[in-house]
């Protein structure tokens, strides 16, 4: 399949995907050494809508524990809003796309930027990628499909600006 590069600015757009189907939206962020596909299913309860999707390098918009994902952000939008749970994101990526500490073939979260700060969505969702070189991760059936996703190992999905402060004291018992 001939892939689209995005270069973070184009988009590709599919329209009419309607409930209980597969599209393959064939992106990459530039033209040698990269596809990073994402595959949208949608479940029977979903609506017929039309998506686009980019994907670009590096984690756009916000910022986050960006040591243990893959180096790449997809936007993903629907024309109209979803009903949550009822669309399916399934990521691919090469080893090469990856942050210094991410582990390509270890469980995977996915990050949703959403009301300025990125979070896991869906909660408590860890998926283990299929395949080797390229990977294969999903699908993650988020509550909404708006804006920027990001997928990385347990735990990185994390806000900088949700980090936590710990305090410790010293309590001697006799």
């Amino acid at each position: 399949m001939p892939k689209i590069v995005t270069n973070g600015f184009g988009k590709l757009k599919l329209t009419g995907i309607t409930a209980s189907s597969t599209k393959v939206f064939p992106v990459a962020p530039f033209a040698v050494n990269s596809y990073d596909p994402v595959t949208i299913t949608t479940t029977a309860g979903a609506t017929t809508n039309d998506y686009s999707v980019r994907v670009q390098r590096g984690i756009a918009s916000g910022a986050m524990y960006s040591f243990k994902v893959m180096n790449r952000t997809w936007t993903i939008n629907g024309a109209s809003t979803i009903i949550a749970n009822t669309v399916g994101l399934t990521y691919q990526y090469n080893d090469t796309a990856k942050q210094a500490l991410c582990l390509p073939a270890a469980g995977m979260e996915e990050g949703h930027f959403a009301g300025g700060v990125w979070n896991v969505d869906p909660a408590a969702t860890l998926i283990t990628p299929a395949g080797s070189n390229p990977y294969t991760v999903g699908p993650f059936y988020p509550n909404s499909i708006d804006s920027s996703f990001a997928i990385g190992n347990l735990a990185s999905i994390l806000a900088i600006n949700n980090s936590l402060e710990l305090a410790a004291q010293k309590t001697i018992t006799t």
